[in-house]
């Protein structure tokens, strides 16, 4: 697939899923549909992509993101446990939940191979006929409203219909034209 930027979130091998976010309904929403597309591209592509082995968070509080997080999950009907202290250690034994009020479970959570799902999604556009490239690249000609090519480092240019940019959540740029720092 080409090289990948070290600071990119999709460069690690694994990324944990999950719906849990306080008071926030469109990032669990959103989350648990991103699940299931994985899910699905897992079946479609035949490749691993998604092991659910849960995710439990340790609430320091009665009140708060965790209490939160479960109300916004009960109501929209994803799967979430509530457990005390007791309960965290008889199903977890090397769990030593001294200190916390109550444990959150999200069953259906779990973790996505981020690298091995970059690399299956480029292959899958590959086979659809699409173009992979992977270049530190600066706006070319625009029509006015929209781009028509880019210039790589070498001064080559791209046309396409449609360009990515994957510069991920963490893109954060001082400069003017951020391009300039890809």
């Amino acid at each position: 697939m080409g090289r990948r930027h070290l600071r990119a979130t999709s460069s690690d091998e694994h990324r944990i899923i999950r719906s849990a976010h306080g008071t926030d309904r469109y990032y669990a929403r959103w989350a648990r549909r991103a699940l299931r597309h994985w899910e699905r591209f897992a079946d479609e592509w035949n490749v691993p992509l998604f092991y659910a082995s849960g995710v439990l968070w340790f609430a320091s509080a009665a009140a708060g993101w965790e209490a939160d997080s479960e109300a916004t999950l009960r109501s929209l009907g994803i799967p979430v446990e509530r457990l005390d202290p007791a309960a965290i250690s008889a199903r977890w034994p090397v769990i030593d939940p001294a200190g916390a009020a109550f444990g959150l479970f999200e069953p259906e959570a779990g973790f996505l191979m981020a690298r091995r799902g970059v690399a299956a999604t480029v292959a899958a556009f590959q086979r659809a006929g699409g173009a992979y490239a992977l270049a530190a690249v600066r706006p070319g000609r625009s029509d006015g409203h929209r781009l028509l090519d880019v210039v790589d480092q070498a001064g080559r240019r791209w046309s396409a219909g449609t360009f990515v940019f994957a510069a991920g959540p963490g893109f954060r740029s001082s400069s003017p034209r951020p391009w300039a720092t890809w």
